[in-house]
């Protein structure tokens, strides 16, 4: 339950965080320079807040609520623990929006404001999650969980490799995610879970649903 609590916290992070710091929020580019990086000095009474309502936020998470169970302790029971990648990608994230802003950065700490996961990443991890879910779940046929570990090492392989040409760095944060699991991964549990939970593959069927109706909302004002 420590990496639903991790997710969790990141998520409160990030949605505070366009809310109390809407400027920084909205700041998003492909390529950043170090002089491009946004620097935006905030009231103290709103960081205050901004801080006393997260903690307020958190309290309620693992607090028993609805039927003496916490929302963490529901989720995790629904959904299980997140991916590594899922956990990864969340820090990134929270690094990116709500550190990084209000510390000097230096040329290590560049690299990874410039990490973005683009919407083809996303598909890859949604059809890879489709087929991996439908297959325990039975509404595929094939079951890619259960099989051969040399099978699943060629498939492992395959999603790493496509993850790097969408994007080498979130190939290369799926190769750490690989490792973090075989470092502190459960036995019964298949490496191929490492990339993909369903939290993340909600999250990149968002993505991809919302990336949608943007490109054909600036078809349809084009035309």
């Amino acid at each position: 339950m420590i990496a639903v609590s991790i997710c969790i916290l990141g998520i409160l992070l990030l949605l505070l965080q366009s809310i109390y710091f809407p400027i920084i929020a909205k700041y998003n580019t492909y390529t950043i320079s170090k002089d491009s990086i946004p620097y935006v000095q905030y009231s103290y009474k709103r960081i205050l807040a901004f801080w006393i309502t997260f903690f307020l936020l958190a309290l309620l998470c693992f607090i028993p609520i609805i039927k003496q169970v916490s929302i963490v302790r529901l989720l995790y029971s629904y959904f299980d623990a997140p991916s590594f990648l899922a956990i990864i990608l969340i820090c990134i994230a929270c690094i990116k929006k709500v550190l990084l802003p209000y510390i000097q950065i230096n040329h290590n700490m560049l690299y990874v404001y410039n990490i973005q996961f683009n919407v083809y990443c996303a598909y890859v991890l949604f059809l890879y999650g489709s087929i991996f879910y439908g297959g325990v779940l039975g509404f595929v046929e094939y079951d890619i969980y259960h099989l051969a570990i040399l099978w699943q090492g060629i498939i492992g392989f395959i999603i790493l490799i496509s993850l790097y040409i969408c994007s080498s760095a979130i190939g290369i944060l799926g190769l750490l995610a690989l490792i973090l699991f075989y470092l502190f991964g459960s036995e019964n549990v298949s490496f191929l879970e490492s990339f993909i939970c369903p939290y993340l593959w909600l999250y990149c069927a968002s993505f991809i649903i919302l990336k949608s109706c943007v490109y054909c909302y600036h078809i349809l004002v084009k035309s």
